[in-house]
């Protein structure tokens, strides 16, 4: 497909320019130095018998059946003769964006004017007169539409959004596509656009068959119309035949870039290159065998069609590019058996695809186009090429996204235990127990999306069966392993905590651990290059026990125990690689020898102590915990103990003052013991215990100070007197529970982590628990999610 003499690199720069939403010239011998990159949607379509393409230079070309003038040209118009070469729709100039339906197409130009052409039985020309016989073979302006940015075609009805959000439609309603109110005989032409309700705020729009997938400009899906195979990723009305008019989020996908709809089945593409499917799965097109022959209402996600950056849809197929250009597809009619992704041959530095019922359309990073028989034809044969300056569409959706932070649904990076489920892509799985005073070391970035260059990953390092007591120490390879703990343990105890730890310069991190146990490492989120956050290699500012090892510069060392119910301001700022002006920082909190069980709690010392905890022990327990929090305007933060004990506090990083996160003053947002101070709020409050296998929905947005459109809340979670040993998850409640864990617990015990989740769109998290049990949630901050 690509011009051989581009460099395979060349090929991955300007992937990565499309991705990151660049606008980019690229000139091969034989082809105009023109922009080539669409300011819309797709710049190529597959109908059920016909293919429409946008050239460089704005022309659109069609070629297959034109018995319904879907060719938009005059040529075998009203025949069954198949035009098998590329022709130029005439006045057709300044295209930027297509869609192709059984029998109609429809461009959208430049000037944000649309043109259709084709079949118009049931209006979806837009124009009149409309009804059986009424097909156009030459291009028509819909009347009253202008401004539009995003376009899609179904069966036989079209979408289009406008510049402001809003969302038009107009041919057939047959099963509420178009949305509230349906006309009195379903099948009656509708050629008059009209505003779909219920959907504002649209960025991009897919057409399946009888449905509608539709996403807004903050990543969440919204779908109508038919469910009959569950293609709108939601139970209403599933296997049932009735319309569903009224748009309706999907929340289980997370925060998505990119949608598309099939026949009877829909695919989107998650911000974290996750490609998730619901639907129809007759023929494989969901690229899941559980429910191979069936259908499925719940969006799965698809781990084999690997780190999307692109997707397409057709009839029955699912095709997928990844992020280094390869094509994988499932589904297709003739070997229909198996749901393995079949990997397109002789293909290299692909950034586009549109998939149909016989054939589907590739698109080189160079602006050449070819045609493979997929599903059709099974394994895909070697692409024929047909075209060469072709537009390059539209990057997927640029999500306003915290420039600090990028937190995702967590993912499995280190699974030591043999025959447990294996990490996200098999690597550093079932290995055995790390050897005691031994040294690990992690790769990070290039897994689960996680990108190179990234300054920190925040981290949930579970310590389970060691062989003796002892501590982990997790640190950056290229820095020497620095006199700083992660986690403490007991042997045969399962204990977690998180751990926000900065990179090496290529992207990993080295694990010591000082007696032999299993190990587990689930990542939350990333601090990206460029990130404000400033990661530090761990250092010790307040050391109690006498005779340790000094802090870094020997500062609140060696003092004694701090007493009971006492406060004791330390200082944090200008110390160990912490700015003067830092806003927040992190700490690993460690008690030790306590002298009876209790609480400690950090705060900034200009505000009163608040109703909240970040660290539960027990008498001669030691216990570590990470806190994210303010610090004073001095620069301070205060440590409150209930009772007497050592205590250990090392740094990890900070936040300066022109950081984009936000920290606060501790503040509780759920609490379940009946008769205990209520949340901050109010909400959430002493419901009673939670029971065991049970998932609840924790608004956190809108309370405490966290506004809507949060990238990630900084939380600490307690478990309080477990009924039996267990765990809990916490995750977005809009993605699928994932095989993660944030804290681990015995029964009786009471433990705490803290936690950086990503919220839902709707601004919620879930929080899942293996066993019954009282749980606290506090809010100590937030990552905005503002800037785009």
């Amino acid at each position: 497909m690509a011009d051989k003499r581009t460099s395979r690199s060349g090929q991955l720069l300007l992937a990565v320019a499309l991705i990151c939403g660049l606008a980019v010239s690229f000139a091969r011998p034989g082809l105009a130095a023109t922009p080539i990159v669409s300011s819309a949607g797709p710049t190529m379509a597959v109908g059920d018998h016909h293919t429409a393409v946008i050239r460089a230079d704005g022309t659109v070309w069609t070629w297959g059946l034109n018995r319904s003038g879907q060719l938009g040209v005059s040529t075998s118009y009203g025949t069954d003769v198949t035009t098998t070469e590329p022709v130029q729709v005439p006045g057709l100039t300044s295209a930027v964006a297509v869609a192709a339906g059984a029998d109609f197409t429809v461009v959208l130009l430049a000037d944000g004017t649309v043109r259709t052409f084709g079949a118009n039985q049931a209006g979806q020309l837009g124009t009149t007169p409309a009804g059986p016989g009424q097909s156009r073979s030459t291009p028509q302006q819909p009347s009253a539409l202008s401004g539009v940015v995003a376009i899609a075609a179904g069966q036989a009805f079209t979408v289009a959004v406008t510049d402001d959000g809003a969302t038009w439609g107009f041919g057939s309603n047959s099963r509420g596509q178009l949305g509230a109110p349906l006309p009195a005989n379903r099948i009656d032409p509708n050629p008059a656009p009209r505003p779909i309700f219920g959907l504002d705020q649209i960025a991009r729009v897919a057409a399946g068959t009888e449905h509608v997938v539709a996403l807004t400009s903050h990543g969440a899906v919204w779908t109508l119309g038919l469910n009959s195979d569950g293609q709108l990723g939601r139970a209403t009305n599933y296997l049932a035949y009735a319309p569903n008019a009224t748009p309706a989020i999907v929340p289980e996908v997370g925060r998505v870039v990119a949608v598309t709809a099939g026949g009877q089945h829909s695919a989107v593409l998650n911000v974290d290159g996750a490609v998730w499917t619901f639907g129809r799965n007759s023929y494989g097109e969901l690229g899941t065998a559980t429910d191979l022959f069936w259908r499925r209402v719940t969006p799965q996600r698809v781990a084999p069609l690997g780190h999307g950056v692109a997707l397409a849809t057709g009839p029955t197929s699912t095709v997928v590019v990844d992020v280094d250009g390869v094509v994988r597809g499932v589904g297709g009619r003739v070997q229909r058996y198996t749901t393995e992704p079949r990997i397109f041959p002789a293909l290299g530095g692909v950034v586009a695809v549109a998939a149909g019922p016989s054939s589907t359309l590739v698109l080189g990073v160079d602006g050449s186009l070819a045609q493979v028989p997929f599903p059709a034809v099974v394994p895909p044969p070697v692409p024929q090429e047909l075209l060469g300056e072709v537009l390059l569409p539209a990057p997927p959706l640029d999500l306003p996204v915290d420039a600090d932070y990028r937190g995702f649904s967590p993912v499995r990076l280190v699974e030591t235990r043999p025959g447990a489920t294996p990490t996200i892509d098999g690597r550093f799985s079932n290995i055995g127990p790390l050897a005691a005073n031994s040294v690990t070391e992690l790769a990070i970035t290039g897994r689960a999306g996680i990108p190179g260059g990234a300054q920190a990953v925040v981290l949930n390092v579970t310590v389970t069966g060691p062989q003796s007591s002892g501590y982990i120490t997790v640190f950056p390879c290229d820095q020497g392993r620095p006199n700083a703990s992660n986690v403490n343990f007991l042997a045969g105890e399962t204990i977690p905590n998180a751990v926000v730890v900065k990179l090496s310069e290529i992207g990993t991190i080295c694990v010591f651990t000082s007696a032999s146990t299993d190990l587990i490492v689930d990542a939350g989120g990333v601090y990206p290059n460029g990130s404000r956050y400033i990661p530090l290699t761990p250092a010790r500012l307040f050391e109690t026990r006498p005779g340790a090892a000094p802090t870094i510069d020997r500062r609140f060392s060696n003092g004694g125990a701090l007493s009971a119910d006492s406060a004791t301001e330390l200082v944090i700022a200008g110390r160990g690689g912490i700015p003067a002006d830092a806003a927040a920082a992190v700490f690993n909190v460690t008690v030790t020898d306590a002298v009876a069980g209790g609480y400690v709690t950090v705060y900034p010392c200009d505000t009163g102590r608040p109703n909240a905890s970040h660290l539960n022990f027990a008498a001669r327990q030691t216990i570590a915990n990470t806190v994210i929090v303010k610090l004073s305007a001095a620069g301070s933060v205060c440590v409150y103990t209930s009772a007497a004990t050592h205590m250990v506090i090392d740094a990890n990083g900070a936040s300066p003052v022109n950081a984009l996160f936000v920290p606060l003053s501790p503040r509780r947002v759920f609490e379940t013991r009946v008769g205990a101070t209520p949340t901050v709020d109010g909400r959430f409050s002493n419901g009673g215990a939670l029971t065991a296998e049970s998932t609840t929905e924790l608004q956190l947005t809108g309370r405490a100070d966290v506004p809507m459109g949060t990238g990630a809340v900084v939380l600490n979670v307690t478990v309080v007197d477990a009924k039996e040993a267990g765990y809990v998850t916490v995750y977005p409640c809009d993605s699928s529970r994932p095989n993660v864990s944030n804290l681990n617990f015995a029964a009786g015990q009471t433990i705490p982590n803290a936690v950086v989740v990503r919220p839902s769109v709707t601004g919620a998290v879930c929080l899942f628990t293996t066993a019954s049990t009282d749980l606290l949630v506090d809010v100590n901050g937030y990552h905005p999610a503002e800037l785009g």
